[in-house]
């Protein structure tokens, strides 16, 4: 409603406090006796003269919005409470707009007085209530907006303004807003968290909300309490999240996992522990360790848990009967959770199934029970020393050597058992064991009043329990060894003097068939040096061809197979330059275990003898004046044609020709002119054969041919009279020229004889 000057003589008597109240100025232009009384002001002068302008942001921002909603037509009442120096003002006012003579706006207040109905305490509390943080409202059961505090101004008006002063309007969800209204009047009040719309977007608010008696109205109003809690929502959010995803992380490792307050309540477990005790994730959560598991592992708890609470680990074994998985030895790890102050608040608890390891336990102990009395057995002495080279263990070899009782060495400084000089010489080695190296050496040792060659290795040793750092170390009494080696070394020198003096080449193959042995005459024979050529196999160093290769396999497979145990054969060899050669090699093998272990060459280059054998038998078999095979090769040959024509069914032509006055040419020219004209005739009968003919001079000027025929028995006249034309041509003899006839006969076989 909107008033005028006119309006004023209407409440100038009024018992209510009535004023009129510019904002802009901050000055009360009029107002009756009843308002002097109510504001606690002497006269009208003082009244006129004070200044009220708002002394906090909440009272100025309540004038602002009520100025705003009386001229936009709507209806303001308020209750307004401060605290003076001339005691409580309190009342409830009904405002209306107001507009003097000269057009400008102002507000007026038609105010009863309550501040007998209020109590100290309460003013207290609602200057309190005025100044909180939390966001403080007052609404009529319809949901109409009756008050509120400065931090419900500050953060719901922009939005109220745009939506109307309702209850609903404060929620996000306006079916929830309704069913929490709902909940106040029916039951008194609501306690929870709801999702409030601000200007900052939806957010999370813990909202209480509770149904009271309006003093002044008497009637049943609501009031509102909320506090922004979406931070710590987001958190627990998260940290559900974070919650759910550690449960499946957990759900999946294959150990029972748990954690347990420091009440011994679970509060948390994950599938396996669930599945080892046999009972559903339900039924741990919230109940205590006596509740689900039992007595028994209640009372380990009596030790645990005071150990927990002072921040220390703890670890414990125990065999128990496990619904899921049986009667088993199982290790168990306590480990506190403190909060950020340091005090232990609960203990996450890990099993391990150790059923295993304690059978492994209990072998190994026979294990090694067996292992000791295996190493007193052996022919050679053992030890074990730590990382500070005292004796662990001895076997029996050891002990006989030193003369030590069993009690008498675990524990002992190695250098209270063995001499200085063996100590100082030996440490070195233990060092280079220590850093992972096996050592081997061989010493002269004194092992009572006898000197002994001992084979010594040092190895790493390191059990990952009582002995780390350590070495173990053998010790082999090899003094007949050694003496049985010298004596074989002076036997081998002096085979080996005798095979570097022997005019053969020696090549000694191991298993592999890799050269071990190439002495001298092997260097001059095959040119390769000893270098070049041993760790070499015999295809490497390219000695044969390929066919020869073939030849020298099946032997050494002989030898392999035990076919035979020595062999004799020759062969063509390429040396190292390129050279052929022919050698004859002696080779045996020597066998360990029915198996090759060596082979042994003997090889003799016999080139030489190859060529003057080769160069008998070409003058046994050819005319040494032309080449042509003689009388003898002749009459092999021929025996061998006629054989085969007759294997074949087919002719042979055997033509006989001697050359006309051939001794005249000898008396008149000279034998030596005969000789060269022999020569040249030799070579004209050789062109004129094809390729499986035979020519022959049978003796002086008398030369035959075998003629192969094949089916053509006309053949033979034709190579006849081809070497009759051949002969009319003149030959070129000591510069001039030179005619000769011959003459030939020609005989078929089988026709004219056999």
């Amino acid at each position: 409603m909107i008033l005028s000057n006119a309006d004023l003589s209407r409440y100038t008597d009024s018992l209510n406090a009535c004023w009129v109240q510019d904002i802009e100025r901050a000055r009360i232009p009029w107002a009756n006796a009843s308002a002097l009384r109510l504001l606690r002001i002497p006269t009208f002068d003082a009244l006129y003269a004070r200044d009220f302008t708002p002394r906090s942001e909440t009272s100025r921002t309540r004038l602002a919005i009520y100025f705003q909603r009386v001229f936009a037509g709507q209806r303001v009442q308020t209750q307004w409470t401060s605290l003076s120096s001339a005691g409580p003002i309190s009342f409830i006012a009904e405002i209306h707009g107001w507009v003097d003579t000269d057009g400008r706006r102002m507000l007026f207040f038609d105010a009863r007085d309550i501040a007998d109905s209020v109590c100290a305490e309460g003013l207290r509390m609602i200057d309190a209530a005025r100044h909180s943080t939390a966001f403080f409202s007052l609404y009529s059961l319809d949901g109409r907006l009756l008050e509120r505090n400065a931090s419900f101004v500050r953060e719901f008006d922009a939005i109220l303004d745009r939506k109307g002063d309702r209850f609903i309007d404060l929620f996000a969800d306006a079916t929830e807003g309704e069913r929490i209204r709902d909940a106040v009047i029916t039951v008194g009040e609501f306690r929870g968290r709801c999702r409030i719309a601000t200007p900052k977007g939806i957010r999370w608010h813990m909202l209480f909300a509770r149904a009271v008696l309006d003093a002044v109205e008497e009637t049943r109003v609501i009031h509102v309490e909320s506090f922004d809690i979406d931070e710590q929502v987001a958190v627990e959010l998260r940290a559900k999240d974070s919650e759910g995803l550690l449960q499946q992380i957990a759900d999946e490792i294959p150990h029972p996992v748990a954690y347990i307050n420091t009440d011994r309540t679970f509060r948390f477990v994950n599938k396996t522990y669930c599945a080892w005790i046999g009972k559903p994730r339900e039924e741990f959560i919230g109940r205590t360790v006596l509740e689900v598991v039992g007595k028994d592992l209640d009372q380990y708890w009596d030790a645990v848990m005071p150990r927990i609470l002072k921040g220390e680990r703890v670890s414990y074994e125990r065999r128990a009967l496990y619904p899921g998985r049986g009667e088993r030895w199982v290790q168990v790890d306590a480990i506190p959770h403190q909060d950020t102050a340091g005090s232990s608040v609960g203990a996450f608890v890990f099993g391990y199934d150790i059923e295993t390891l304690k059978i492994a336990e209990s072998n190994a102990k026979a294990t090694e029970r067996q292992l000791e009395l295996i190493t007193d057995s052996l022919p050679v002495a053992v030890s074990v020393q730590d990382g500070d080279y005292r004796v662990r263990f001895a076997n029996l070899a050891l002990r006989n050597w030193l003369n030590l009782r069993r009690d008498a060495y675990v524990g002992r400084h190695v250098s209270e058992i063995f001499s200085s000089e063996i100590v100082k010489d030996m440490l070195p080695f233990g060092e280079r064991a220590r850093k992972g190296e096996i050592v081997q050496v061989r010493r002269k040792m004194m092992l009572g009043t006898q000197a002994r060659w001992i084979d010594i290795t040092i190895a790493p040793f390191d059990d990952g329990e009582s002995i780390k750092g350590g070495v173990i170390g053998v010790y082999a009494d090899v003094t007949q060894r050694v003496q049985a080696t010298d004596a074989l070394n002076r036997v081998r020198g002096t085979l080996t003097s005798h095979l570097a003096n022997t005019p053969l080449a020696v090549v000694q193959l191991d298993a592999n068939r890799r050269v071990i042995q190439w002495t001298g005459r092997a260097i001059d024979t095959f040119g390769w040096t000893e270098a070049e050529s041993l760790g070499k196999t015999l295809d490497e160093l390219n000695l044969f061809e390929e066919d020869e290769r073939a030849r020298l396999l099946e032997e050494l497979q002989r030898l392999d197979q035990g076919q035979a145990d020595r062999f004799t054969a020759g062969w063509r060899n390429r040396r190292k330059d390129g050279a052929l050669l022919h050698t004859e090699w002696f080779g045996s093998v020597l066998r360990e275990a029915g198996a090759a272990s060596s082979y042994l060459m003997l090889v003799q280059d016999i080139s030489a003898r190859v060529s003057a054998e080769r160069h008998l038998y070409y003058v046994a078999n050819h005319d040494v004046l032309t080449g042509l095979a003689n009388r003898g090769q002749l009459q092999e040959r021929l025996k061998s044609e006629i054989a085969r024509a007759t294997r074949m069914n087919h002719s042979l032509a055997v033509a006989l020709f001697d050359l006309d006055r051939f001794k005249y040419v000898n008396e008149s020219l000279g034998h030596s002119i005969g000789d060269m004209l022999l020569q040249e005739v030799a070579m004209r009968i050789s062109q004129a054969i094809g390729p499986n003919d035979f020519i022959a001079r049978s003796g002086g000027d008398e030369f035959m041919l075998l003629i192969s025929l094949e089916g053509d028995d006309t053949r033979g006249d034709r190579v006849a009279e081809e070497l009759r034309r051949l002969l009319l041509r003149p030959f070129r003899l000591a510069e001039q020229d030179m005619f000769v006839t011959a003459s030939i006969g020609v005989s078929l076989f089988p026709h004219d004889a056999n």
